[in-house]
């Protein structure tokens, strides 16, 4: 469900126009805000013929998402370089900046 400008809110009210100067301010902070993105790539230390490959995005108010390009989950991690040192321990593994 959407909700859109020209029509009544839930209360029969016509919902509020957003104020312009707030709408310029949150746009400049979710861009100079953005996170950044990131993959690990290398190979496996018992198998240097396998793959290890995954991407994430780092908040830049802390925390990290990252996936396994061969699997769907999702881990956590307090920063890439802590993605990194846990995938160094079960590979030969770099970290490249997407974004930069």
């Amino acid at each position: 469900m959407t909700c859109s400008d020209d029509h009544p809110s839930a209360n029969g009210h016509a919902p509020a126009t957003p104020d312009p100067e707030l709408l310029n301010e949150l746009a400049a902070i979710a861009h100079e805000d953005r996170p950044r993105l990131f993959a690990i790539y290398g190979t496996y230390r018992r198998d240097p013929h396998a793959p290890v490959l995954g991407w994430g995005i780092e908040f830049p108010t802390g925390g990290t998402l990252y996936r396994s390009a061969y699997d769907r989950a999702i881990h956590s991690a307090d920063s890439a370089e802590r993605v990194l040192e846990v995938h160094s321990l079960i590979g030969h593994v770099q970290l490249a900046w997407l974004d930069t």
